[in-house]
């Protein structure tokens, strides 16, 4: 949907420049690319794990590291070791394992900042398979129920030279792009869930731009689709606000959520484990979760 590869969009989303083969140097600690970085991943009580080369992006960088060697899931193709990257044997024949996998890695959707300034390709996307099913309704809710309540529907109206996803209310019709930043990036969120239906969604700071009580009525939003597609969110956040808010949803949805403290020394990542119960805990005692690095 965003137009370029995975690669090439891991380097350039912070800052918009560069590209997987000219600067793919720049995720390894201290620019050190002796070593691949490793990715371990828990599904459905199988751990996997990945390994990211220093090789140029046609080469395949991501393997999945089994006993006969390195695979990448897209092109079928293994290598008995790194050195041998760019060396292909013939494409293989997954296993029913691994197209498990592959379609499972394939239903994963990131949500971030940029995401958000192309609302057009969130439109073109999502609008026709939500409305097909009129999933539009719980949209529509969902921005009535803290961030415009005179909310009637959503529709596709053409403004100037292109159609745009507009909002309806009883007394006017605006666009997406015009209403304020929660409710925009709530809107585009919720199409994006409802017409991708991901198995796990990768979401940046949704704080960013949200008053509490949108950021509440978008967090319930996310939560009950999660729940309804049986997909996993994970949310990155620098707001105690956002870990309280999401705890407590969870806790009425029947759902489980777990805090993850994450921490860097020397290039390493470590995690550090909390139950909502334990930020509560934590936060009567008057300690801030977001600074457990300093006990």
């Amino acid at each position: 949907m965003r137009g370029v590869s995975k690669p090439d969009y891991v380097i350039s989303r912070r800052g918009g420049r560069g590209s997987w083969n000219d600067a793919r140097l720049v995720l390894w600690h201290l620019m050190d690319t002796s070593s691949p970085i490793s990715v371990k991943l828990d599904i459905d009580g199988k751990r996997y794990e990945f390994e990211v080369f220093d090789v140029p992006r046609d080469a395949g960088p991501v393997r999945l590291r089994l006993d006969r060697g390195l695979l990448d899931i897209g092109t079928r193709r293994l290598a008995p070791s790194p050195r041998e990257l760019i060396v292909f044997n013939p494409p293989t024949d997954l296993s029913d394992e691994l197209l498990r996998l592959k379609e499972r890695l394939e239903g994963f959707l990131l949500i971030d900042g940029r995401l958000f300034l192309e609302p057009g390709r969130v439109e073109e996307f999502s609008w026709s398979r939500v409305a097909a099913r009129r999933l539009d309704k719980l949209v529509v809710s969902m921005l009535r129920e803290e961030f415009e309540e005179d909310a009637e529907s959503l529709t596709y109206l053409p403004i100037g030279n292109r159609y745009c996803l507009v909002l309806q209310t009883s007394r006017t019709t605006v666009r997406i792009d015009d209403l304020g930043d929660g409710a925009r990036m709530a809107t585009l969120t919720a199409l994006l869930l409802l017409a991708y239906r991901p198995s796990l969604v990768l979401i940046e700071e949704p704080e960013l731009h949200m008053h509490p009580a949108g950021l509440h009525a978008y967090m319930k939003f996310v939560l009950r689709a999660s729940k309804r597609l049986g997909a996993q969110i994970i949310m990155t956040t620098h707001s105690i606000e956002s870990v309280r808010i999401a705890g407590s949803l969870a806790r009425k949805l029947g759902l489980t959520a777990t805090a993850l403290f994450l921490e860097r020394e020397d290039g390493d990542l470590s995690v550090r484990r909390l139950t909502p119960d334990d930020v509560e805990t934590l936060t009567k005692l008057g300690i801030d979760a977001r600074l457990l690095h300093r006990f």
